[in-house]
């Protein structure tokens, strides 16, 4: 007897402050630690660029990326990885 594993693609929704919620792709750990990577050795000021391009391969857009300030990007990064619970 074989036995297979299925991995499913995994959503995660984000409220934001405007009342509309959006639904997003939940990334794998591989994909979110390049990104941590990425942030890592990125220049200070473009940082947050790579964040950006990554939350928006997610699922949000540039306009629902506007509601969020400096600290909403690192502490969205850190819900992804698992580290926040809601």
């Amino acid at each position: 007897m074989t036995k297979v594993f299925e991995v499913k693609k995994k959503v995660g929704k984000v409220k934001l402050p405007n009342g509309v919620t959006v639904e997003i792709r939940i990334p794998a750990v591989s994909e979110a630690f390049e990104v941590q990577n990425a942030v890592k050795e990125a220049d200070p000021g473009d940082a947050i660029n790579v964040l950006e391009k990554f939350y928006m391969d997610l699922g949000l857009s540039k306009e629902h990326l506007t509601f969020f300030d400096g600290d909403d990007y690192t502490e969205f990064f850190t819900f992804l990885l698992g580290s926040k619970k809601n």
